[in-house]
């Protein structure tokens, strides 16, 4: 998938409310087996249907505590750790965009993905079975939190990402209703996720679509397209490191009381905030916490006591931040926002803001 193909889909998870996009891959591979008429061919190959198509499914989504978590492999439960593993972190699919974003993005990692298999045992925890590992290992997996969150810090979540997907999605809720030409019926963009024979449509070529229609409903959206290909961006005022422990912030209230500090110029439609949280993957926890650990020659897993670990941990385990951005490239709207970014967060308020 290409990068510009994940925002596109980003978009319409979040204009739709989709709670989580394992969601969307569960309803595109229901399409995929009724599109290419795979019931008999999984019957062939000795499948169960429909029990191993909900296993599938529950491989993709992860455990689940609900009533229908397990379904059909209940003595194997930690199979559903491989895919999606919800309650370590520690799964396939992150491994999979560690080798591919850190090869592309030129960032090292140290977590050896082999040395963890080597040493990964399935021990009973809890009456349940879950994938534990050598306690000697413990460093190694801290290794993997902390490349997760390289690479949110140095490009999932980068100023100049976020700048791109906020364009982009700015051009798509333009263009959300007027795509007719491009999905062959009536559908807007955002509708597109309970529709998977459109849905594998939105891909980077929409983007390509918008840039060579003719139609006037799409000029807006098309400009800002172009915008982004001359590499003029929106411009970036600044930003705000908050404490870990604040979460009552809300991005729409932060555009409302800088514009009403900026006393409409610039526009309330004329500021962009994002508010980007970079942890290790189980929000403020330490995700290792949950993992459990065997000693050499036992088959008994415990969680590892603090004092066994030796490796420098970092005081908190999540880092949250407000990135300000302005669409109207002018020197005296940049001095405004700028303003009223910082009498909003002062740097010295001890209460709110940690220093930068």
């Amino acid at each position: 998938m290409y990068f510009r193909d994940f925002l596109t889909i980003l978009f319409v998870l979040e204009v739709t409310k989709a709670v989580l996009h394992e969601e969307a891959s569960i309803k595109l591979f229901d399409y995929l087996i009724e599109k290419n008429n795979l019931v008999q061919d999984f019957e062939k190959s000795g499948l169960q249907l429909p029990d191993d198509t909900d296993f599938i499914k529950q491989l993709i989504i992860g455990y689940s505590d609900s009533e229908t978590a397990y379904k059909g492999r209940a003595e194997k439960t930690f199979l559903y750790e491989i895919v999606a593993n919800k309650t370590t972190g520690i799964d396939v699919d992150k491994w999979d965009y560690f080798a591919r974003d850190c090869h592309h993005l030129g960032i090292n990692s140290s977590f050896d993905t082999k040395r963890f298999l080597t040493f990964a045992w399935v021990c009973e925890v809890d009456n349940r079975k879950q994938i534990c590992i050598r306690d000697k290992e413990v460093d190694d997996l801290y290794e993997m939190f902390h490349t997760r969150y390289n690479l949110h810090r140095r490009a999932y979540q980068h100023k100049v990402v976020k700048v791109i997907e906020e364009m982009i999605t700015d051009a798509l809720i333009i263009a959300n209703n007027h795509m007719e030409g491009y999905f062959g019926k009536k559908i807007a963009i955002s509708e597109t996720v309970d529709d998977m024979e459109a849905f594998v449509k939105v891909t980077d070529y929409i983007l390509n679509y918008i840039l060579n229609s003719t139609d006037e409903n799409l000029s807006p959206a098309r400009e800002i397209l172009e915008r982004l290909q001359r590499r003029q961006l929106f411009p970036y005022v600044g930003q705000k490191r908050l404490k870990h422990d604040i979460t009552d912030i809300d991005e729409d209230s932060i555009c409302r009381k800088i514009a009403a500090k900026c006393n409409g110029d610039p526009r309330l439609e004329d500021i962009a905030v994002n508010v980007i949280t970079i942890d290790y993957g189980m929000k403020d926890k330490d995700p290792i916490d949950n993992m459990r650990f065997y000693k050499k020659g036992s088959a008994e897993a415990t969680k590892l006591s603090k004092s066994k670990i030796i490796q420098l941990l970092p005081k908190h385990f999540r880092q949250r931040f407000i990135y300000v951005f302005i669409k109207k490239r002018n020197p005296e709207s940049m001095a405004a926002v700028t303003k009223a970014l910082n009498e909003l967060y002062p740097e010295d308020d001890p209460a709110v803001l940690e220093e930068n």
